[in-house]
């Protein structure tokens, strides 16, 4: 995370007597009958706690909470942001309902001592997601008129609130982030835990992240030259094709094709497609898929003006040609290994199998040719992760922490190449050195700092949330237990890799 000053916290025993005033944000009353209670500064800035045998008044009076169910009352100076958005045109919202089509808001920042405050944000909003879209609590996508900077984030137009809402941790993305951010995998996105409202209504816990794209807060690369891919089954881009050996879904991401076409009609310039990707042995009696074309033995010499097809069937071509290498387990002449070992670690670590599928796994590349690699990042969309609960028909089922990580073909091939085993048990190593003595220490602090977060969550979505292929089994409201049992899974997962590690064996 960024901007975030560390939290300051007071504990009030239950038995005060007489009135208390203390200049805070918020209160929060811990109490041992499955309720939360939770207020904001009221009128002014000082908040009163009076005793009497009704119970504990908080807030001039205006709730009175029986002493027996209290177990503590804690005060924020420093707590987390608060985000209310205010639709105009559709005060009868609650959440988000449409993802295709963006409606006008005014977004509202408490930053409660934690980031900047804000007032009066005009911006777009819409749902976002693929599977996760289905479920109650609804992811948003914010889209700004321009660049702007929220929450201590680098300026960008657009960002993401990611709903959690099959994670009754709220630590899945957070702890996946913050371990790619510490291994080094490019272009981790910034994440912020915030309370969002809508039309005044309280919508739940949610994520504040980038909009994974081209651009200087996200993938800082030059679309003039370079692509941002996806890989995913959803194929849902524009623009995209299927790879010629292994039939990866590849979807350019970014930047928009057609437009980049109108700016660099000399885009292809160089450029050339001469060769057949080669096939590995045994290959021959594999179908071609029907939407790769064979590649064309031309070069262009800039003389044409260059179109959004055009330049598709270069990447397409470029691509077929990096994966025709990995085939041959010469994967490292055109893939970045490091940057595959870092990207690797981090999936592996949390066992993350949506990148069999494979689902929301990016890649980029500064430019077409051979003196370019792809390189792999952001990580993203750890939901059915670390512990979580798959389901298969009517059986519910924890992902093991001695599992295999699912592999898709062409990750398949690249984890086979020479280069890949040693350069993972030396990043292994530096996890081991730098990044596991912290990794404990920084998951117990989140917890704690978003421990009223997720109280306040459970009060709102009580009920579980589950589809067909994974339930949360518990809300949000027992957090702490819910961090003992993810802890004690990734440490068993730790034990796990590193003896596969020291036998030189991946995802044993």
């Amino acid at each position: 995370m960024k901007s975030v000053n560390k939290k300051l916290l007071i504990f009030l025993p239950v038995f005060i007597g007489g009135i208390l005033s203390i200049v805070a944000n918020n209160v929060y009353v811990y109490r041992n009958d499955n309720v939360f209670n939770q207020f904001s500064t009221c009128d002014s800035t000082v908040i009163s706690h009076k005793y009497h045998d009704a119970g504990v008044s908080l807030c001039n009076d205006r709730d009175t909470i029986p002493v027996e169910v209290i177990d503590s009352i804690v005060i924020r100076r420093i707590d987390i942001p608060v985000l209310r958005f205010t639709f105009p045109d559709h005060p009868e919202l609650s959440w988000v309902k449409d993802k295709e089509n963006y409606i006008s808001a005014v977004l509202d920042i408490d930053g409660n001592g934690m980031t900047e405050s804000a007032d009066s944000l005009q911006l777009s909003v819409k749902g976002r997601g693929n599977s996760s879209w289905w479920f109650p609590k609804k992811p948003m996508r914010l889209k700004f008129s321009k660049k702007i900077s929220i929450c201590g984030f680098a300026k960008a137009k657009s960002y993401v609130l990611l709903a959690d809402c099959v994670d009754p941790t709220l630590m899945h993305n957070a702890t996946a982030l913050w371990l790619a951010q510490q291994m080094g995998v490019d272009y981790v996105n910034s994440f912020m835990p915030c309370h969002v409202y809508v039309n005044g209504k309280y919508a739940g816990a949610y994520l504040l992240t980038e909009k994974i794209s081209i651009n200087k807060a996200s993938v800082d690369i030059d679309d003039s030259k370079g692509v941002l891919i996806e890989m995913s089954n959803e194929y849902d881009e524009e623009y995209k094709f299927h790879s010629a050996l292994y039939e990866m879904p590849v979807m350019i991401k970014d930047p928009d094709l057609s437009e980049i076409a109108a700016e660099y009609p000399d885009y292809l310039a160089g450029f050339s497609m001469s060769e057949e990707p080669k096939e590995p042995e045994g290959a021959e009696g594999m179908e071609e898929p029907e939407e790769a074309e064979e590649a064309e033995e031309t070069e262009d010499d800039g003389g044409e003006e260059v179109t959004a097809e055009d330049i598709l069937r270069a990447w397409e071509y470029d691509f077929n040609q990096a994966e025709s290498k990995a085939a041959l387990l010469e994967g490292a002449e055109a893939f970045d290994m490091l940057s595959f070992v870092n990207y690797m670690l981090v999936n592996d670590l949390v066992l993350n199998n949506e990148i069999g599928h494979p689902k929301s796994c990016y890649i980029y590349k500064e430019g077409l040719g051979l003196e370019y690699k792809y390189k792999f990042g952001p990580v993203w969309d750890f939901d059915l992760s670390f512990n979580a609960v798959a389901k298969n028909g009517t059986q519910e089922v924890n992902i093991p922490y001695d599992g295999y990580l699912w592999l898709n073909p062409l990750f398949e091939k690249l984890v086979n190449s020479p280069e890949f085993m040693p350069l993972f048990q030396e990043r292994w190593q530096y996890f081991m050195d730098e990044v596991y003595p912290s990794l404990f220490e920084w998951m117990d602090s989140y917890n704690a700092m978003i421990e009223p977060l997720a109280k306040m969550n459970a009060m709102r979505w009580p009920q579980p949330h589950s589809n067909q292929w994974i339930t949360a089994k518990y809300n949000t409201y027992d957090n702490k237990t819910r961090l003992a049992e993810i802890k004690n899974w990734l440490h068993k997962r730790i034990r796990h890799i590193y003896k596969a590690t020291r036998e030189g064996v991946f995802s044993k």
